[in-house]
């Protein structure tokens, strides 16, 4: 550790044995590492805050950027101490001034490109300013940032810029004309960094909203989202050979990002991606404790458990969203409605068979192969039993009152083939919960309520009697191990409770 002035950013000077530190003074120090002190400190270098530091190509020194709309350049140099007599323990690096860039405006971030012919100066009224590095005569001029640039980098062919800004957004130009080839909506929140990978078009980029992302500008898509800091990342660095990337953040952390030779598929990180930000819109976009719609009437006395609320304040499960659910809502939908094509296209056939299927005119029913070779109530009640048992409630909470009234024809003819009764009778409790007030209020619903009324009590009942006969069998192998063995329950309890008992 080493004291020092407010540091707002650093350079390694050729050799990585020293740093250059630019402080809100506008100061600049430089530190030599392996004493760990100050060896050098120029006071007045900015009248400003020192922004940004940015080496040139060929390491004979740097530019800087500060608050005081100047860019200047410096170059390394050597200075004998007093009373040195040149040897080489006596030799300090210093800082030497050459020129300076006056701008228009405050001086956010700067860049030379790595060819050293260009010289790019992000300013504080949003615009990019691209000069000639050896004559400093203007260039380009590139406006499109609605916010100041935090941020930019010139890849290694010096033929694309890429800038970062507070509108969250980055922009890639070329360098030939000042083109725009692309805008990207690239963070949550303020973008704080952004850096190539050297000698590709790949693209690292820190934002306020925590994250850390990887890029390919060239196809314009984002590759990687990487999350691990709890606070704003406000830097990131990239390794002279791609394999890694440091990044600061708010969280008072530095985290390394290693290259691993895992390989990753970019259709697989978009989905991700679109589920997380579809289950994030679902939490933003809860309503009221008592929704809309179907999740309305869960408040009535009839769906009280299914909403959430168990009795006298008791816990029940809550049937969030999620894309899960969603998928399984959407196909049970298609099911009942390729089963309710099916069924048409059977009355269809066997009116004609009924017309003129006598004298042979009318063809047999090809098979549906959308189907599997079921018929229209085996194939929902496939749907149906594919649907995980925690997704069951959210999905048939989503599904409109006609698709419900659907699904609830086929249940009579489950439980009297005696499949799935476990399954029929929970869908027909959900159901009926949550569309008590439609149900009660439909006319042509109650023909349907009463054959279902008919059937399910006998088979929950013909359940329970399996289940009861089932624990009776148990009980009695139980009973005969224990016979065989010579040792009875009772005894194996009083060995249980003095095992427990305390001593």
């Amino acid at each position: 550790t080493m004291d020092s002035g407010y540091g707002l950013c650093c350079l390694f000077a050729p050799g990585n044995r020293h740093v250059v530190l630019g402080t809100k003074e506008g100061a600049l120090e430089v530190f030599d590492l392996g004493a760990a002190e100050r060896i050098f400190s120029d006071t007045s270098a900015h009248e400003g805050a020192v922004w940004s530091i940015a080496m040139l190509p060929d390491n004979t020194g740097f530019v800087t950027g500060s608050a005081d709309k100047t860019v200047k350049f410096w170059q390394w140099s050597v200075a004998l101490l007093p009373g040195g007599g040149g040897a080489a323990g006596q030799r300090s690096l210093r800082l030497s001034h050459v020129r300076t860039l006056r701008m228009a405006d405050d001086v956010l971030c700067c860049k030379v490109s790595p060819d050293g012919k260009l010289l790019a100066v992000a300013l504080l009224d949003a615009t990019i300013k691209v000069f000639f590095t050896d004559s400093l005569k203007f260039f380009l001029s590139l406006y499109g940032h609605k916010l100041p640039v935090l941020s930019l980098d010139i890849s290694s062919d010096s033929t694309l810029l890429v800038s970062g800004s507070a509108d969250k957004n980055i922009k890639v130009w070329g360098l030939d004309f000042g083109d725009c080839h692309r805008s990207l909506f690239a963070h949550g929140d303020a973008v704080m960094g952004v850096h190539f990978v050297p000698k590709t078009h790949y693209v690292f980029t820190v934002g306020k909203d925590k994250l850390l992302k990887y890029w390919d500008v060239d196809r314009s898509e984002q590759l990687l989202e990487l999350a691990g800091h709890h606070g704003e990342v406000w830097c990131c660095a990239v390794s002279c050979f791609g394999d890694f990337v440091i990044t600061g953040s708010h969280d008072r952390s530095l985290r390394r990002w290693q290259r691993s030779s895992e390989p990753f598929f970019v259709e697989e990180e978009k989905e991700a991606r679109l589920e997380s930000m579809f289950e994030a819109d679902l939490e933003a976009d809860k309503g009221g404790p008592q929704g809309s719609g179907a999740e309305a009437a869960l408040a009535g006395p009839l769906g009280r458990v299914a909403a959430g609320e168990g009795e006298e304040g008791g816990a029940a499960p809550a049937g969030r969203k999620t894309l899960e659910s969603v998928s399984a809502a959407d196909a049970l939908v298609d099911a009942l409605e390729m089963a309710a094509h099916e069924e048409e296209r059977h009355r269809d056939h066997q009116k004609q068979l009924a017309a003129g299927g006598k004298s042979g005119a009318v063809p047999s029913l090809a098979p549906n192969p959308m189907m599997l070779g079921l018929t229209g109530s085996a194939y929902v009640l496939r749907a149906l039993s594919s649907v995980r048992a925690s997704d069951l409630e959210s999905a048939l909470l989503m599904l409109p009152f006609t698709d419900a009234l659907r699904l609830l024809g086929y249940l009579p003819t489950w439980l009297e083939q005696g499949s799935a009764i476990e399954l029929s009778t929970r869908v027909a409790v959900l159901l009926l919960r949550l569309h008590h007030s439609q149900l009660v209020a439909t006319a042509s619903a109650r023909p349907l309520l009463l054959k279902l009324h008919k059937r399910l009590h006998p088979a929950v009942q013909g359940l329970k009697d399996v289940l009861g006969v089932n624990m009776a069998a148990l009980q009695y192998l139980q009973r005969a191990s224990s016979e065989r063995s010579g040792i009875t329950t009772e005894q194996r309890l009083m060995v249980a409770r003095k095992a427990l008992a305390p001593k």
